[in-house]
């Protein structure tokens, strides 16, 4: 008895030291987010921008004020001003998407991207890099027999310095896999898999992905952190490495993609 009325008046005694604090922020790093890819010959670039937010925010976030803000990239003395697209499907109350009317990234090219709002500047820089020369293809059968089963893609391409590689699969709940080319030689990419047999058509199609070489550090640490789902450029933010350099985090990474088909 004298042990349980112990445990009560403890009880009390810690409960009566609970304080609630109201109205506390924690602190935390104002910065511009940006996300954009910019992808060889393809005239769809969208550029994703917010502020982060307060740890402890719940209905009161901060959006973009588009008429603050001035974004635009430059290549060998052009630019090209970003626009904002009104009520893009997807934007919700804190990001808003933007893009470059009649903008046509090219292969082989360096863009470099500016972002000012109010007293906060991002840049990055990026290459797109040039159509990959694929070698040959090989498929191996990791499960099943001679008439049905799992096939794994692989594609081997001629090597260019300063990019890397990546199979394109977001069904394939494996790591994404990200081959460096220090060199010209040759590098062997896994694209993903397929099956063969029942229904399945003795053919597929992968994409190869090569990106600008900074693309490496990004991924590699968003898998370190085990942050890597099927949106490959969202992430918490825990230690990722980002190139977006100045008061601003995200990605602007240049892209080529490559269509790979395979018989079997």
């Amino acid at each position: 008895m004298k042990k349980i009325l112990i445990i009560i008046l403890l009880i009390a005694t810690f409960s009566a030291c609970e304080n609630t604090l109201d109205n506390y922020e924690l602190p935390y790093s104002r910065k511009l987010v940006i996300s954009a890819v910019l992808t060889a010959n393809d005239s769809l670039t969208l550029f994703r921008i917010s502020l982060t937010q307060p740890p402890l925010a719940i209905n009161n976030f901060e959006a973009i004020d588009s008429d603050k803000l001035t974004a635009y990239i430059e290549s060998d003395g052009e630019r090209w001003d970003l626009e904002l697209i009104q009520n893009h499907p997807g934007d919700y109350e804190i990001v808003k998407s933007y893009h470059i009317e009649d903008f046509v990234p090219e292969a082989g090219r360096t863009y470099s991207l500016y972002a000012n709002y109010e007293n906060m500047t991002a840049t990055a820089r990026t290459y797109v890099p040039n159509k990959p020369v694929i070698l040959g293809t090989d498929t191996v059968q990791t499960v099943g027999d001679s008439d049905f089963g799992m096939i794994e893609l692989f594609c081997t391409v001629k090597g260019e310095p300063g990019v890397v590689y990546s199979g394109s699969n977001e069904w394939d709940l494996r790591p994404v896999t990200v081959k460096n080319s220090d060199n010209e030689g040759n590098v062997d990419v896994y694209l993903g898999y397929t099956f063969k047999g029942g229904n399945q058509p003795p053919y597929d199609t992968k994409i190869l992905d090569v990106y600008d070489i900074q693309f490496y550090d990004y991924v590699l640490s968003k898998q370190k952190y085990n942050d890597v789902g099927f949106d490959l450029f969202s992430s918490s933010g825990n230690n990722i490495i980002w190139n977006i350099k100045g008061d601003g985090i995200g990605v602007f990474l240049g892209r080529y993609r490559e269509k790979v088909d395979f018989v079997f």
